[in-house]
């Protein structure tokens, strides 16, 4: 990752969680990821088939939910309550 900016992160995930499945056939996709992305810069997310790249795009994208985690956009935190909830604040941080 290349930082330009050093301010507010425009993004920044912290232990985001997410796991399928129970018991012994469970399988923790994300164990606690976190990241901050900072106004001109870009990421890559890479990794292996399977490793849960998809995974990680869609909870940044509030397109589905953590087990567990925080996620704040530049103008605050957001909550991962309802599907509803979600479509609103993806409509409150359009182009993130």
């Amino acid at each position: 990752m290349t930082t330009t900016n050093q301010g507010t992160p425009v993004l920044a995930a912290c232990d985001i969680r997410k796991s399928y499945g129970k018991g012994t056939a469970r399988f923790d996709g994300l164990a606690g990821v976190s990241l901050s992305l900072h106004a001109g810069e870009s990421i890559a997310i890479v990794g292996k088939s399977g490793s849960c790249k998809s995974t990680l795009m869609l909870l940044l994208a509030l397109l589905d939910q953590p087990d567990d985690g925080t996620l704040n956009r530049e103008l605050g935190h957001l909550q991962f309550t309802t599907d509803d909830a979600r479509t609103k604040q993806r409509h409150l941080y359009p182009g993130h």
